[in-house]
């Protein structure tokens, strides 16, 4: 799930995103770096959906709580897909 970033001894971790598929951008793919976000700039909260790996079960749980701040994330999301007219 980790690697060594060559001779610098600091630890990148592979990251999931986990939100709602949109043009460029499936929920489930997995990273080796943070994709540049100037492309989803109209996805307010889009980066806090890139989530490490190794959390995947646990972020996934918050996701799904109504009350969570990923939640709310998703859900603004996922209508700014609705009234762009996106489809998956």
């Amino acid at each position: 799930m980790t690697e060594n970033l060559q001779g610098t001894g600091v630890k990148k971790e592979k990251m999931v995103y986990i939100g709602p598929n949109i043009q460029g951008l499936l929920s489930g793919t997995v990273f080796d770096y943070m994709p540049e976000m100037e492309n989803y700039k109209e996805y307010e909260g889009i980066e806090k959906l890139f989530v490490p790996l190794g959390s995947l079960k646990e972020e996934t749980l918050k996701l799904r709580e109504k009350s969570n701040y990923l939640h709310f994330i998703y859900e603004n999301i996922a209508e700014t897909k609705k009234k762009k007219g996106s489809v998956d």
